[in-house]
């Protein structure tokens, strides 16, 4: 991905998701930099200045020609040099050093004792959610566990969190644009540009990516396509020259797939569950006009951005490396900013060679060997509008550092619909309740909790739970408005007021328009009420709460049945389970007959009610909420006629 994605996108989808500007910025600009950071630079420190961390994990040396005790921290790099790319690209140290860890990061560590594994063979798979890559997920846990812990937002353990997590979005971000390639020299990357067109006119454009020039690069990651994969509104066709292997896609799909992870990734750092409804109403439209530009330069795009979605931006890759290399005299070694940043590139590079430290606490699987440990997931107890899921685990011994990773996927829509992560010092047992609200269709479910701990071996089990939750629009099986109807099948009911009519449904003929002693022209509301509901077989009303009726005009305020139990009620008829919700026909309320014109009022009929229910085959109870207006079958349309 390119600055587009990287920094805008990055910055925009964190401050809707509730990041502060300063939080935003510095995620956005370190998941920028990933990209700039190409610059040979170090550090000379005094030993006692430098970190721990730093020291042991060997990112520094001793510089006797400095002074004494004197070490050198170079910057870790994780960008090729513009300047020197096709040379960089041949040399192993520059794939497995920057193009793998941070551009092309595997779902399986790439120095894997298997004398049948082809590491050059591997290709980039999305980073979709915290279950497509292990190593993935243990860093970004220990990013936001890092976060949640500080003492605020912007102390110094925060910022370095923040920035661990530009890092992980910058790779999760890429993961994406760089299907099929992967980051070594491999027959794998061997595609070269056959068309490319404007997905806008579906005009060819192939010219502009100089397709002869980039087939004679590396046969590494995506070089030999000119970064065709990283633009939007771009179909490509890669094929392989003697060989009957071609790739299509359109860029546009995977564009909104990686800000679709990155919203979710940003609100899982929040501790916040992403929601659907935002993204749509919020957040992607928005975003596909931002991405729909031929603006590639920094200015450009600033200026497209800030039209369009009235932020602020502002990226300098010299400042932000600054930012990182400066070292605050107040802070301890191991609060400074630069040598958090240099673990945290290690860190990466460590998980792709399989190597993560003991002491930074990231697991990954190498013994199966659990059948001591054991664990339950409850069958769902429902709550009002959510429904719990206890999860209980138990060791033989005492855990030092545990890490579960709960998720829940819709199995019919292979969807992801929730996932959460916790982490649990010295303990035996577990006890956690995850709470999911209940659907309005019935899902198939299947709630996969993966447990990774440390005891003298690394160790790694799962248990799977499959189950199913009935939706809350399948316990309603009959919804009836019995009155008021409509006697012609129109789609609209006519109520007559002061005259008779045959063709009007009801007729009122003694509530005719009056005047009022404020010299007000109003009319009386009648209407009947009688809504038939029933439940599916097995369950039963409990209670039920906020009933109402009301009317609602386009123009002016809700109008509503008067609230007295004398006039409206709610009761099962016990031989056939029907619930009514009744009410007399006056409605002891009035309509200003000035709002109306025509001498028609038309009116939406809206009854509104909560009703808890429970079932003998589940635990606990729901809440339903049971509105005439969200019915598309019953008829609510009311026209109101008087004689002036």
């Amino acid at each position: 991905m390119k600055l587009d994605f990287h920094y805008f996108t990055m910055k925009f989808i964190a401050l809707r998701v509730g990041f502060s500007e300063q939080e935003a910025q510095l995620i956005a600009s370190t998941c920028q930099f990933i990209n700039d950071n190409h610059q040979r630079a170090a550090l000379y420190l005094p030993k006692e200045q430098v970190s721990k961390s730093i020291i042991e994990r060997g990112l520094c040396e001793d510089d006797p020609s400095k002074g004494p005790d004197m070490c050198k921290i170079p910057l870790l790099l994780s960008a090729l040099e513009p300047d020197n790319v096709v040379e960089s690209l041949k040399e192993e140290s520059s794939q497995l050093d920057i193009l793998i860890p941070f551009y092309y990061f595997p779902d399986q560590a790439t120095d894997k004792d298997d004398p049948f594994f082809d590491k050059t063979q591997y290709r980039v798979t999305p980073i979709e959610t915290l279950q497509s890559n292990e190593d993935f997920t243990a860093m970004f846990q220990h990013a936001k566990e890092q976060y949640a812990n500080s003492n605020s937002n912007d102390s110094a353990e925060a910022r370095q969190a923040l920035r661990r997590l530009g890092v992980l979005l910058h790779i999760a971000s890429d993961s994406f644009a760089y299907v099929p390639f992967n980051g070594y020299m491999s027959d794998v990357n061997q595609w070269t540009i056959e068309e490319v067109l404007d997905t806008r006119t579906f005009t060819n454009i192939t010219d502009q990516y100089d397709s002869q020039k980039y087939a004679t690069y590396p046969n590494v990651g995506k070089y030999r396509t000119n970064g065709v994969s990283e633009d939007y509104n771009r179909q490509f066709l890669l094929t392989v020259e003697k060989q009957p292997r071609s790739f299509i896609r359109i860029n546009n799909d995977y564009f909104v797939k990686a800000a679709w992870t990155v919203y979710s990734f940003l609100s899982y750092f929040r501790g916040m569950t992403p929601s659907e409804q935002e993204w749509r109403d919020n957040i992607h439209a928005l975003l596909k006009d931002c991405w729909n530009t031929d603006s590639y330069q920094y200015d450009k795009l600033k200026q497209h951005w800030s039209k369009l979605t009235s932020l602020s931006y502002d990226y300098d890759e010299d400042a932000v490396r600054q930012s990182i290399v400066d070292i605050d005299p107040s802070l301890k070694p191991d609060q400074q900013g630069y040598f958090d940043f240099l673990l945290m590139l290690q860190d990466v590079k460590d998980a792709v060679k399989e190597k993560l430290e003991e002491d930074e606490a990231m697991l990954t699987t190498e013994d199966w060997g659990t059948a001591d440990m054991t664990c339950d997931i409850s069958e769902p107890n429902f709550n009002g509008d959510t429904y719990d899921l206890t999860l209980t685990a138990g060791f033989p011994n005492k855990v030092s550092t545990l890490v579960v990773l709960v998720s829940i996927m819709d199995t019919n829509k292979q969807e992801q619909i929730m996932s959460d992560t916790f982490t649990y010092k010295n303990i035996k047992s577990v006890y956690e309740k995850i709470t999911l609200k209940i659907p309005s269709n019935d899902q198939n479910l299947l709630a996969k909790i993966d447990f990774a701990w440390r005891d003298e071996t690394k160790m790694k089990k799962s248990f799977n739970k499959e189950y199913t939750v009935v939706g809350n629009a399948a316990i309603i099986s009959q919804l009836t408005m019995i009155e008021p109807h409509s006697k012609t099948n129109r789609p609209s009911i006519q109520i007559v007021n002061g005259s008779t009519s045959v063709s009007a449904d009801y007729n009122y003929p003694m509530n005719a328009m009056y005047i009022s002693q404020e010299g007000i022209a109003q009319l009386d509301l009648y209407a009947p009420i009688d809504l038939q509901l029933k439940l599916a077989d097995g369950f039963k009303l409990l209670d039920y709460d906020n009933l109402s009726i009301s009317l609602k005009p386009s123009n002016s305020q809700v109008i509503k049945y008067c609230n007295n139990s004398k006039f409206i009620s709610l009761k099962t008829d016990k031989d056939t389970g029907i619930i009514h919700i009744q009410a007399t026909e006056e409605w002891k309320n009035r309509i200003q007959v000035k709002d109306y014109s025509s001498s028609i009022a038309r009116l939406k009929l809206q009854i509104r009610v909560t009703l808890e229910v429970s079932s003998l085959e589940e635990d606990g109870y729901r809440s339903i909420v049971v509105d005439t207006l969200s019915d598309g079958s019953l008829i609510t349309d009311l026209e109101y006629m008087w004689n002036q």
